[in-house]
């Protein structure tokens, strides 16, 4: 039997998920690995509580699966199942071996700029695949990213896609449940889903903007002061309001371009309009920032040049490998 939102190791749900480990307990619910005994293979099963829950929630559970199968990118976690379980949905997703991005960040693993960039990469690869069906991933973190177990050359997943959208019973979702819980963690929630207007593809971008800035930090733009409500409201309305922190001027592990803090400032900007308005731009700049400054020409470059290039260029890296696309890019932009 299960303790509160904890599944006890060996638990079986729903006569096919054998519970193995607890990942994390949030204000969502809980994070189990498990072993699908039907297919023989890992899966992640995520379990919510029931006081999140409003009325259609597993209606709008497989309307958002249905969209997230048509989805032709290896990295998204597509759903594969969802059902009850003592009273609590549950939603069940494949899961990679390896470690979340949030994991690797606090062990200190990210230790150059190229590895940063291309995992941030792949990840705009898999909110790229997603937008193109107007799909809003809606809660993108640290702890929503899986690597893969060798980080050095990684394939990343991205998971929990619209969660907020399952909880709420507006076509938009919002940062607060119908029990006047948080959504998601306020340290990677955009301006627009705090104050509980329509979260869109710039949204995606903000929150992308907060997990680049704490890969290349260490930490996120916007931390709680203390602990207990009235530090977590702070954050929340210091994230809606006031302007992203530019980066430390001594960064130890690595040299981060200026062109790469000033697009990551741009992402993290309070008006929505002033941020970039999709993935290609960011990917086309997130490939040049892998070029050492003193030998890349100086660029700009507007979104309808980045859509050109894209076609051309797949600047995304969807039939490349890591090594082929930095050592192409080099080849493009190297002087002489």
């Amino acid at each position: 039997m299960s303790s509160g939102q904890e599944l006890q190791q060996g638990t079986i749900v729903s006569d096919r998920y054998r519970v193995e480990a607890c990942l994390e307990i949030g204000s969502l619910g809980s994070d189990f690995r498990a072993h699908d005994e039907f297919t023989d293979s890992p899966v992640l099963l995520k379990l919510f509580s029931e006081k999140l829950v409003t009325d259609g929630f597993m209606e709008r559970v497989e309307q958002k699966s249905r969209l997230l199968a048509s989805i032709s990118e290896s990295h998204v976690l597509r759903i594969t199942d969802f059902g009850m379980f003592e009273a609590k949905p549950y939603i069940v997703t494949p899961f990679p071996p390896g470690q979340t991005l949030g994991a690797v960040i606090s062990a200190g693993k990210l230790n150059s700029l190229e590895l940063v960039l291309e995992i941030a990469k792949q990840v705009c690869s898999a909110l790229h695949s997603a937008h193109e069906l107007d799909i809003v991933h809606g809660s993108i973190a640290p702890d929503c990213i899986l690597l893969s177990e060798d980080i050095t050359s990684p394939s990343v997943y991205l998971f929990n896609f619209g969660l907020s959208g399952f909880l709420t019973d507006t076509a938009e979702g919002g940062a607060v449940s119908s029990s006047g819980q948080i959504i998601g963690k306020p340290e990677y929630l955009s301006p627009e889903h705090i104050r509980g207007e329509e979260i869109s593809v710039r949204s995606d971008i903000y929150c992308l903007g907060l997990v680049l800035y704490e890969m290349l930090c260490g930490y996120p733009p916007f931390r709680a002061e203390g602990s207990g409500a009235e530090a977590v409201m702070d954050l929340l309305m210091r994230q809606a309001s006031d302007p992203a922190p530019s980066f430390p001027s001594e960064q130890s592990r690595f040299s981060i371009p200026r062109a790469l803090e000033e697009l990551v400032l741009e992402m993290l900007s309070k008006d929505t309009l002033a941020r970039p308005s999709n993935l290609v731009a960011i990917a086309h700049q997130l490939q040049l920032s892998d070029i050492p400054a003193e030998h890349a020409e100086p660029e700009t470059i507007d979104s309808g040049e980045a859509e050109t290039q894209f076609e051309s260029c797949d600047p995304l890296g969807t039939e490349d490998t890591y090594a082929d696309r930095r050592d192409r890019a080099r080849t493009w932009h190297l002087r002489g």
